[in-house]
């Protein structure tokens, strides 16, 4: 250890590992010459990593959590259970569920602009290319402009069997639901298209009663 001018606390023979107060209350911390880490006083940015974070290793790892300003909330990496856990606070039963929100930082929201987006993919799957894609995903997709009044959204869902997800399902800002369809125009709307010249034996919809007997 040695200190120089320059309120510096250096950590090695090469002078590129150091601790340095470069302003009142604010502490960089240097590692090999690029500041890494910043300690300050400020009740927003107490702690700034300007470098990547790394907690515990493969195969060996640590809880993570996060506390939030209401009683009971908390973020949680649970390493032993191998799970994310989001907590909501417990003063109240109708505010207190955990909360997961996706969001854009667009700021002129337009029709078929996407808020947010779920994928579900193994992207170390030995066989590569299709079996990395998502093999399935969720989206909400704006359904307008965005104005001071306006903020249709439309949920959409989509799987396949090869290539990237492809929609299934979506349900519109009005609630309608549709089935092959992008726009349904009613409640529920199953469209099934069948090729010129073909004979289609299969039923686009069956209800059955919960027994599963007597179709309808």
């Amino acid at each position: 250890l040695s200190i120089q001018t320059g309120n510096k606390l250096y950590l090695d023979g090469t002078g590129n590992t150091y601790l340095q107060e470069s302003s009142a209350d604010v502490l960089d911390i240097y590692v090999g010459g690029a500041n890494m880490i910043k300690l300050t006083e400020s009740t927003t940015d107490t702690m700034t990593v300007t470098g990547n974070l790394t907690v515990g290793v493969d195969d060996t790892g640590h809880d993570v959590k996060f506390f939030g300003a209401s009683a009971g909330a908390f973020f949680l990496y649970d390493e032993s259970a191998d799970t994310l856990e989001i907590r909501g606070p417990s003063a109240d039963a109708t505010t207190s569920t955990g909360k997961l929100k996706l969001t854009t930082a667009l700021t002129d929201i337009n029709d078929g602009d996407v808020l947010g987006r779920i994928d579900f993919a193994a992207p170390l799957e030995a066989g590569g290319t299709d079996a990395i894609l998502a093999g399935a995903a969720i989206w909400a997709e704006a359904d307008a402009t965005f104005t001071n009044s306006v903020n249709s959204t439309e949920l959409v869902f989509a799987t396949n069997t090869s290539d990237a997800a492809t929609e299934r399902m979506r349900i519109d800002s009005s609630g309608n639901v549709g089935i092959g369809t992008t726009a349904p125009g009613e409640r529920l709307v199953v469209q099934h298209d069948v090729a010129a010249g073909s004979l289609n034996t299969k039923p686009m919809c069956r209800l059955k009663n919960a027994v599963g007997a007597g179709n309808f």
